[in-house]
């Protein structure tokens, strides 16, 4: 449904008026996989994406890797097998994060996928032939969140408990195997902000922005020319640039559990047993910064949420849908191809999801044969909590990892 453009009092006549978000097709359950470790239920499912194509930026193969224990997982959607799994030898490793990123090596462009979680280290893979080429050590305590930077497919930057956010050049694959790294800058996460959970960088501005478990922070970073200067490397930002506080509550300590980068400089925020997603404008909110320590975000459109303390249920975004699960094993979606800077609600004060994708009805009075060998006792209905949401390129198929060590693969009705 299109939405109607219209001028309302007090409004600029160019702002568009959201009643509701457009519609969703429907989706079928495909496949429900246990393929990470060897803890049966326990495993948690922490984090998937798809692999990103390498001649068409913005669109996605049909491989999904995830991350949970110490295992990763490359699953071809459309026939819903395991291709490939990297098991990790690092005792107590237990993978919470990861990212892809597309670099030149041997000549030619490859995807190349980082992970991160308890170890405390950065693991790059080289897929194709499931090598982990590369080791990135630094960090004293867990990491919980990765990102690449935009506007360089070398630039990583890894978040961990111990404090700090650090930014480090990958390098192109050689598979040679290394682990002699050093940080190009540290960045040092105040002990009241708490744990990093999620970051975005704005194309427009450079700031980074950390969801953490205290609220929203950003800091102003170098040009990335000034980045990769060897004479600046090691380089320390000691305090945020700002804060940023949320809705509602208006305050900027709060747990923000998800943050997710949109189009058009825009981005998405979940607030902890808030009941909602804040869509605003970053690249808008950093400019009306100026020399503010703290910054009142103005939402642009509020999305209905479950209103569930259960933290770190991350949201997944491509090509103008979100995706977030919750606690009782549905995922929510969000079609927002049609909100832009100038949008702004009207009748309602949170739009619903375009679609609610439920959780199936199983049979629990047997054993569920999943991933072909493997098999979850399900003789009482367990309590299924969506950590993780992906989403292709083409909204073909959407993803989910639980805290029962599934990886379920639902698929548009009436696609082939």
């Amino acid at each position: 449904m299109k939405q109607k453009r219209r001028s309302t009092a007090g409004a600029s006549p160019l702002t568009q008026v959201l009643d509701r978000l457009p519609d969703v097709p429907s989706y079928e359950p495909k496949d429900f996989l246990c393929c990470h470790g060897d803890l049966g239920q326990k495993t948690k499912v922490w984090a998937c994406a798809f692999e990103p194509s390498i001649d068409a930026p913005g669109e996605t193969h049909n491989i999904l890797a995830t991350c949970g224990g110490d295992t990763v997982c490359f699953i071809d959607v459309t026939t819903g097998i395991t291709m490939k799994r990297y098991k990790d030898t690092e005792r107590g490793e237990s993978f919470y994060t990861m990212a892809w990123t597309s670099l030149e090596g041997d000549g030619k462009k490859v995807n190349i996928l980082a992970v991160a979680g308890e170890g405390s280290s950065v693991k790059l893979i080289y897929p194709d032939q499931l090598v982990l080429y590369s080791v990135i050590q630094g960090h004293k305590k867990y990491i919980s969140c990765l990102a690449f930077h935009p506007a360089s497919p070398r630039l990583l930057l890894s978040g961990s408990r111990d404090g700090h956010i650090k930014l480090w050049d990958i390098g192109t694959p050689d598979l040679k195997g290394s682990s002699n790294h050093m940080p190009l800058l540290r960045i040092k996460v105040p002990q009241h902000v708490g744990d990093p959970l999620s970051m975005v960088i704005s194309n427009e501005t450079g700031m980074l922005v950390a969801a953490t478990e205290c609220g929203c922070v950003g800091w102003r970073l170098p040009e990335v020319t000034k980045l990769c200067d060897a004479a600046s490397h090691n380089k320390v930002i000691e305090r945020p640039s700002v804060s940023f506080a949320l809705p509602l509550s208006g305050s900027s300590m709060e747990t923000i559990d998800s943050l997710v980068a949109l189009d058009h400089g825009l981005v998405a925020t979940k607030r902890v047993d808030s009941g909602e997603i804040v869509v605003w404008d970053l690249d808008k909110h950093i400019r009306s910064a100026g020399s503010k320590h703290e910054v009142q975000v103005k939402a642009l459109v509020r999305l209905k949420f479950p209103d569930t303390s259960v933290k770190y249920l991350n949201m997944g975004y491509c090509a103008g849908m979100l995706g977030v699960g919750d606690d009782a094993g549905k995922i929510h979606l969000y079609d927002l191809s049609t909100v832009n800077s100038s949008s702004a609600p009207t009748h309602l004060t949170w739009l619903p999801p375009s679609r609610v994708v439920d959780w199936p009805d199983v049979d629990y009075k047997d054993k569920m044969e999943v991933d072909g060998d493997d098999t979850i006792d399900s003789a009482t209905e367990p309590v299924v909590v969506v950590n993780t949401v992906a989403i292709s390129s083409d909204h073909k198929y959407i993803a989910g990892g639980t805290d029962n060590n599934l990886v379920c693969v639902w698929q548009q009705e009436g696609a082939s």
